[in-house]
């Protein structure tokens, strides 16, 4: 059964941010560059704790501020990679959360980011399901590309998402395995 469908909604945006994926390959000769994300592992992490495949389409958010609203009944899993200030607003109740995580935005809730730099800050919504052109939803400044303009009051179609929160640790994604070595053996185990 397919997940539902959710438009989260940009209340406010103030700043420098599009939506970017891996990029469109294959155009060069026409004079259209591959575009995509600029650092692809803080994307990949920011999709991973979305439960999105990896090339999925993210927000990346260059400086200044977004929020975006859920009006819908469906929660939706949203997490954010990057050096950045996260806030959520559910009900009255505001808290601040970290990035490296995901988490759910319920009904009538918001999720405010603040870049902070360095670099970029990537918003991963489970299930974004933009429009493409050339077969990419990344915004390309230099050949005009802009499959969907973010700003305020624009329409984001992602899929309600009711996986658990994941997060990263120590800089590695949190589901993968990791080795150590044991001072008393010669071999590397699997943890």
């Amino acid at each position: 059964m397919s997940e539902p469908q959710v438009h989260l909604t940009v209340k406010a945006f103030d700043g420098i941010a599009s939506l970017q994926d891996e990029g469109r390959y294959g155009h060069e000769t026409s004079g259209v560059p591959n575009s995509g994300a600029w650092h692809r592992h803080r994307f990949h992490e920011a999709n991973f704790l979305a439960a999105n495949s990896s090339n999925t389409p993210a927000i990346e958010l260059l400086a200044g501020t977004i929020s975006l609203t859920n009006p819908t009944c469906a929660s939706v899993c949203v997490a954010v990679t990057g050096v950045a200030h996260v806030r959520i607003s559910d009900r009255g109740d505001s808290q601040s959360v970290p990035t490296d995580h995901s988490t759910p935005l319920h009904q009538d809730a918001c999720i405010t980011v603040q870049h902070l730099g360095p670099g970029p800050v990537y918003i991963a919504l489970h299930g974004l399901e933009p429009p493409t052109i050339l077969g990419s939803a990344s915004e390309c400044s230099l050949s005009g590309i802009k499959p969907l303009a973010l700003g305020a009051s624009t329409q984001i179609l992602c899929r309600a998402s009711d996986a658990p929160p994941r997060f990263i640790r120590g800089g590695r994604m949190g589901d993968r395995k990791s080795t150590r070595l044991n001072s008393s053996h010669q071999i590397i185990s699997y943890a």
